[in-house]
């Protein structure tokens, strides 16, 4: 049945608990009732996806595909975006006090971006980045 639907395997196990966790449908002859399972199986799964829309605030990721032009954002809206994030790294900066242009990198970038061996466990390559 999930091969019709595409959700995330999270869904597909949580559904599958339910369904088989519950009584199975039978018909009168006591055989299998498939179209009672099916419903069932639509309606747990249009519930898992509508709570996990409400978690998530609308927002899942189906595919991880190709951008189609449809979904591109305008040359408008990319430089909208830029401006909102030059604004927001000027307001965080102002109020660290950070002036240089190796903080505001790194404030912009991550101190990974800054410094290779941070957060690595290799102790040699830290000491060779201090010492350098």
């Amino acid at each position: 049945m999930f091969k019709t639907v595409r959700v995330g395997e999270a869904i597909e196990q949580r559904v599958t608990r339910r369904i088989l966790e519950g009584a199975i449908p039978v018909t009168a002859t006591g055989t299998i009732d498939e179209d009672a399972i099916k419903k069932l199986w639509e309606a747990e799964v249009k519930e898992e996806v509508d709570y996990v829309n409400r978690l998530s605030g609308g927002r899942i990721v189906v595919g991880m595909g190709t951008l189609t032009e449809a979904t591109k954002p305008t040359p408008e809206q990319e430089k909208a975006q830029r401006k909102a994030e030059k604004k927001a790294l000027r307001e965080t900066s102002s109020r660290w006090d950070i002036k240089t242009p190796q903080g505001l990198r790194v404030l912009n970038e991550g101190r990974a971006a800054f410094d290779p061996a941070y957060n690595s466990r290799n102790k040699e390559a830290q000491v060779a980045e201090v010492a350098r």
